[in-house]
């Protein structure tokens, strides 16, 4: 329980301290409360929780590298369906040097009122992130077909629907020099 539920407990407990009928249940409670309060604050305040090494964090004993966004490309990419869910395909391919383990993609999906209708004039109806576990290695292209749930209500189209997607992150995993 955090310190502002139980002060506001407190505050409960005191207005029926005031009331003749609840009062001995109201300083009793109000005691119990002012313990607790004491309690959360001092758990609170008794300092940072341990640092975690990497080893603890990643038992497989590989590292995890960023790599630069423009050394992957997205192809051939669509977002069939109505979020319950939807059905996302396409194409990957990196051009770098590194392999690739995962990408994180922003999709979004607009709809415009008409074909030639600019982007930034249609109305978001939904965006959300995905993460596509990839086994790529550089200088390969791979197709793939995932599920994408829209955890949020998505409202219906009106006119045409634009889908657009944008590569946030990309993740490659190195083994240690041993």
């Amino acid at each position: 329980m955090n310190a502002r539920a139980l002060l506001f407990l407190l505050i409960i407990t005191m207005l029926l301290a005031l009331t003749r009928r609840y009062r001995r249940v109201g300083v009793s409670l109000g005691v119990v409360l002012v313990a607790l309060i004491f309690w959360q604050t001092l758990s609170s305040v008794s300092g940072p929780a341990p640092a975690v090494s990497d080893a603890q964090k990643n038992p497989s004993g590989l590292s995890a590298v960023v790599i630069p966004l423009d050394s992957l490309s997205l192809s051939h990419m669509e977002l069939k369906g109505t979020g319950a869910p939807w059905h996302l395909s396409g194409e990957v391919t990196n051009s770098g040097s590194v392999a690739v383990n995962a990408v994180k993609l922003l999709l979004f999906r607009r709809s415009c009122s008409s074909a030639t209708t600019d982007s930034g004039e249609c109305k978001i109806l939904w965006q959300g992130e995905h993460t596509l576990r990839v086994s790529l290695p550089a200088g390969a292209s791979q197709s793939f077909e995932e599920s994408v749930w829209s955890h949020t209500p998505v409202a219906t189209p009106s006119g045409v629907i634009r889908d657009s997607f944008q590569i946030v992150e990309i993740i490659a995993q190195t083994s240690p020099a041993s």
